[in-house]
C-alpha cells in the first residue's frame, strides 16, 4: 500500500507487511530513501514521516 502525506510533499511511503512485521520503504521524488521496520503499523509510519520531514529540512541547508 502507497501512503503519501500533504506535508512531506515529494515523499511517499510504500507499506508492506509479512508475519506480523510492517516493513515501510520512503522514498522522494529527488533519489533519496530509507526503509524502516517495526511492529505498529501506525508508529512506524509515524517514525518515517519524522524522519522524511527532517531529511527534507537537512536538505534545505544542503543546498548552495
Amino acid at each position: 500500500m502507497k501512503k503519501e502525506f500533504p506535508e512531506l510533499p515529494g515523499w511517499s511511503f510504500e507499506v508492506a507487511a509479512s508475519a506480523g512485521v510492517y516493513h515501510v520503504t520512503a522514498t522522494e521524488k529527488g533519489g533519496r530513501s530509507f526503509d524502516m521496520e517495526g511492529a505498529d503499523r501506525d508508529l512506524l509510519l509515524s517514525e518515517c514521516r519524522q524522519e522524511a520531514a527532517a531529511l527534507s529540512e537537512q536538505a534545505q541547508f544542503e543546498r548552495p
